[in-house]
């Protein structure tokens, strides 16, 4: 829901842009760090396609990018930086950093983005993890349980079913009320 409202936000607006990634799935967990700000960058950079200030950027990694690799970590750094002094906003979602293999280097390298630029704006989720709530202390953050995350998820799984032609299902709570649970506050 976050994701869906910030690119809403950003829609048509040339000075924002939304980047997101969940660390859950097995690529993820043995992907270097280099890959994972890969896909960030580019998810950026086809948003700011028409923006001359980053098209050259854009297409340098397309370029590169053909050839089946990203650039290396610190030419992914670079190039957050560049994105940083032109777009007045970035929001960068990450799902589960602590499925992350490095998830301290990840952690670090936000820090260091963020010190660089204020134009970046994280939205980070995690596991109870005392490695990222150190690393994020001196951030704003919220501490949710999951008794009160289960009403959330059953509202959006609702919302969702709603949209579909067969909500007219018999056992349509039955489903919700399993979907609700399988989702064990994630």
């Amino acid at each position: 829901m976050a994701i869906d409202y910030l690119q809403e936000l950003a829609e048509n607006k040339d000075e924002l842009s939304v980047a997101y990634h969940y660390c859950g799935s097995p690529e993820t967990r043995q992907d270097g760090l280099g890959k994972l700000l890969g896909r960030l960058v580019s998810q950026i950079l086809r948003q700011a396609k028409s923006r001359s200030a980053l098209g050259d950027t854009f297409e340098a990694l397309s370029r590169v990018k053909s050839r089946s690799r990203y650039p290396p970590l610190e030419q992914m750094k670079k190039t957050l930086n560049t994105i940083g002094s032109c777009l007045s906003t970035v929001f960068m979602v990450i799902d589960g950093i602590d499925e992350l293999a490095d998830s301290d280097g990840f952690l670090r390298i936000i820090r260091e983005i963020s010190i660089a630029s204020k134009s970046f704006k994280f939205l980070i989720s995690s596991r109870s993890n005392a490695t990222a709530v150190d690393s994020l202390s001196s951030c704003r953050h919220i501490s949710l349980n999951c008794d009160l995350i289960d009403g959330d998820i059953e509202r959006y799984v609702r919302f969702r079913v709603s949209n579909f032609r067969w909500h007219d299902v018999p056992d349509i709570e039955e489903i919700i009320q399993g979907l609700v649970k399988g989702a064990d506050g994630m």
